[in-house]
């Protein structure tokens, strides 16, 4: 069994610790400016610089209510309709070890790339359990998908 190694402890002189306290107060000691840094360059405080930037969702393709439906039901009837393709396509995924632009394409048009996206961002919201089905169904097509 090896044996321990003991740490071995020194003990600070009283005199490095007044040099050491001497040395930084020497050097923090500098007169402090009578006007603020940021009045000076008229800078503007972090928080009111975050106030003012804004997020905007992105925007849809087409006309308003164009976009995919993120209900359950639809993404998982939509993963259905592309369950042929994927699976037509799984031995050139598997040989490219990467999904085609068409299908990349068509699972994005589906709106599964979103579907995890807040509803505010232009996502679905999904909560995990659906999403959860909804990678479920995607896994069997084989095609790197799930």
């Amino acid at each position: 069994m090896p044996r321990a190694r003991r740490r071995s402890t020194r003990a600070i002189s009283s005199s490095a610790i007044s040099r050491t306290s001497t040395s930084s107060a020497s050097t923090s000691s500098h007169a402090s400016p009578t006007t603020s840094w940021s009045a000076a360059t008229g800078s503007v405080s972090r928080s009111t610089r975050r106030a003012s930037k804004t997020m905007t969702p992105p925007s849809t393709r087409g006309p308003a209510g164009a976009g995919p439906s993120y209900a359950r039901d639809d993404v998982l009837a939509a993963v259905k309709a592309l369950a042929p393709r994927l699976r037509a396509a799984s031995d050139e995924v598997e040989s490219e070890r990467s999904l085609t632009e068409p299908l990349v394409q068509a699972m994005a048009d589906a709106g599964i790339y979103r579907l995890l996206l807040p509803r505010s961002l232009g996502g679905g919201e999904m909560d995990p359990l659906a999403y959860f089905d909804v990678i479920e169904a995607l896994a069997p097509c084989r095609a790197g998908t799930g």
